[in-house]
């Protein structure tokens, strides 16, 4: 059975993340040009720092305080042809618009993943979800070749797929009666490991001497009303 990445408990970072199929240093480098270039008009700054050390909990926590901007985002090193990419956003990361259009920039792979437990009851707890997303070739709707993801509205689940099955998909899974049978965080999972990523596996991520990670700040201009959350807070709902 797939495990959650440190079980949820860091979630929201955890709850939505993305990968390039790049080194570190090719994508964080393109993602702070890319931010350096448009983010400078409006006296905006943008910092890169490289983290060296630590295990994933400890790189993970340096996007904290949480932000209802995403102004911290972190790409980390794995043990395969991926690098990762998560942000400081308080109600979850952004990867969508982000690894879409640095996959297109640097021209290789990306990969949102999404798997939030289905968790609410009345106003409190989470909408569930359950979404693969590769984005490549550039095309009109942000670059994506396929997607295949399962929702929760609030009301019922919604399944969809877009684009062409991937080699290894269980396709004969999306005609489940059921719609949380047609794609399940245990098909994500093995979805990911035919791509070569252990996603929700701590030790596939590292950071050292020699590959670093790499923590990318945005500060300066920025404006007054922007709120800050411990990762307690934006948990309390959970």
């Amino acid at each position: 059975m797939a495990k959650l990445l440190y079980n949820n408990l860091f979630a929201p970072i955890t709850s939505e993340f993305g990968f390039l199929e790049c080194d570190v240093e090719t994508g964080s480098n393109a993602f702070y040009e890319w931010k350096t270039r448009i983010l400078r008009p409006y006296g905006q700054t943008v910092e890169m720092k490289s983290i060296t050390k630590g295990p994933m909990d400890v790189i993970l926590r340096l996007l904290l305080p949480l932000t209802d901007m995403h102004i911290r985002s972190l790409f980390i090193p794995t043990h395969g042809s991926w690098t990762a990419y998560f942000d400081n956003g308080w109600r979850g990361a952004d990867p969508s618009s982000v690894i879409s259009y640095l996959a297109e920039l640097v021209g290789c792979r990306g990969l949102r993943v999404v798997w939030t437990p289905h968790t609410l009851k009345g106003r409190k707890g989470q909408l569930g979800a359950v979404v693969l997303e590769v984005y490549g070739r550039p095309n009109p709707i942000l670059n994506i070749e396929r997607s295949i993801t399962l929702i929760h509205d609030g009301y019922k689940w919604d399944f969809e797929t877009g684009g062409e099955p991937l080699p290894f998909e269980d396709t004969e899974r999306y005609k489940a009666h059921r719609k949380t049978d047609r794609f399940t965080p245990e098909m994500l999972d093995a979805y990911l490991k035919e791509l070569g990523i252990d996603g929700f596996s701590e030790d596939f991520y590292f950071a050292t001497d020699d590959e670093p990670a790499k923590l990318v700040s945005i500060g300066g201009n920025l404006p007054h009303t922007m709120k800050e959350y411990s990762l307690e807070e934006a948990r309390k709902d959970y």
